[in-house]
């Protein structure tokens, strides 16, 4: 059998090193370059670090499209996208799949590579407490998203009115809501009419789930997003179903909204972990609470806080951290208001939601 040849780029030396001990002490495996430049085709590129982001930057230019396996440090999710963009084959967390790496060269050998994703941006959002409101504030911010000048549509899906220019749909403004809460069922109060297809759909096709399969189940949501509902009694969310169906999402829209709920549970926890920022809701005497969902989720968060003021600035100090909006009243939008869009424009919840997207907007780039 022929020797696997490898090209390795990483911009740490050290770990540069240690990939090639482990890879040439497999006896098909040969580390032929340090230098994905220099390649001339027929090599497997592993990649990590800036040098994974400048391969990314190049994906689709000329040049050999290598099959390349990623791996993900520090920034796993800066690695994932990366990685996404890039056309990877596999991506591998280093040094906890360190083990995996030369049969991952293998396989990205025999396989074609993939072609580069055009890949979204994920918002996950999450309450400290139950009956905080994070169903309501998802639902008003994938409206803030959706409500841009260009109007909400989602690739294979016609444009909205207005949506575009020159006849052609206005992609960048697509956006979708995931109903991942694992108490299930809270984003159906705010479809146009009952769901007649729900998350329980696409069990059966996780982890391998197809973009077009998500497509299919979407259904429209008051915010102007379309929506994957949650039936109302979920079975339990895996780590790879919320990771397959953030995935997905991605691949469709430039926007992902993703309903946590309370964060409770593997899937929930690992969803949180998997999108580009997690927005948690936090409400009157909820320091400890969101102290808790942030250890437990091990990210950074955003903060929205829903009460007066003076608990708002209280809350800030004890946590350090600046919310990026706040807003208060006796309930968060009610139903009937939603429902007729008066909270599009007047309501504290909107305005709330308008100025989070806008900072997520900002922070991420141009969409």
């Amino acid at each position: 059998m022929e020797n696997v040849r490898v090209v390795l780029a990483h911009d740490d030396p050290r770990l540069r090193e240690e990939m090639a001990l482990l890879l040439e002490a497999a006896p098909d495996i040969l580390v032929a370059s340090l230098s994905p430049e220099s390649a001339t085709g027929g090599e497997v590129v592993v990649a990590g670090g800036e040098a994974l982001a400048r391969i990314a930057a190049r994906a689709g230019g000329p040049g050999p499209a290598l099959p390349l396996v990623a791996l993900a440090g520090g920034d796993a999710i800066g690695a994932a996208r990366a990685a996404l963009a890039a056309g990877a084959h596999d991506i591998l967390r280093w040094p906890a799949d360190r083990d995996r790496l030369p049969e991952a060269v293998r396989e990205a050998a025999g396989s074609p590579r993939a072609e580069p994703a055009e890949v979204g941006r994920a918002a996950a959002v999450l309450s400290a407490r139950g009956g905080a409101g994070a169903t309501t504030f998802a639902a008003a911010l994938a409206g803030a998203f959706a409500s841009g000048p260009a109007g909400a549509t989602v690739r294979g899906f016609a444009a909205a009115p207005g949506a575009g220019s020159g006849g052609g749909p206005a992609r960048h403004r697509a956006v979708i809501l995931l109903d991942l809460d694992p108490a299930g069922g809270g984003q159906a109060r705010f479809a146009p009419e009952p769901p007649s297809r729900t998350r329980a759909d696409l069990d059966r096709l996780v982890p391998n789930l197809p973009a077009e399969a998500l497509r299919a189940v979407l259904a429209p949501h008051l915010s102007g997003a379309l929506a994957l509902y949650a039936p109302e009694r979920p079975s339990p969310l895996a780590p790879e179903a919320a990771r397959a169906l953030l995935g997905a999402a991605r691949s469709l829209a430039a926007v992902v909204v993703a309903d946590l709920g309370r964060g409770t549970g593997p899937g929930a926890e690992a969803a949180a972990v998997a999108c580009d920022a997690r927005v948690v809701l936090a409400t009157e005497g909820g320091a400890r609470g969101v102290l808790a969902l942030s250890d437990r989720i091990g990210a950074s968060f955003d903060l929205v806080f829903w009460g007066s003021g003076a608990a708002a600035r209280d809350l800030s100090k004890a946590l350090g951290l600046e919310p990026l909006a706040a807003f208060r009243g006796r309930a968060l939008g009610p139903l009937a208001q939603f429902r007729t869009g008066a909270t599009g424009s007047r309501s504290g919840l909107a305005r709330a939601a308008r100025r989070t997207a806008a900072a997520l907007e900002e922070r991420w780039g141009s969409l």
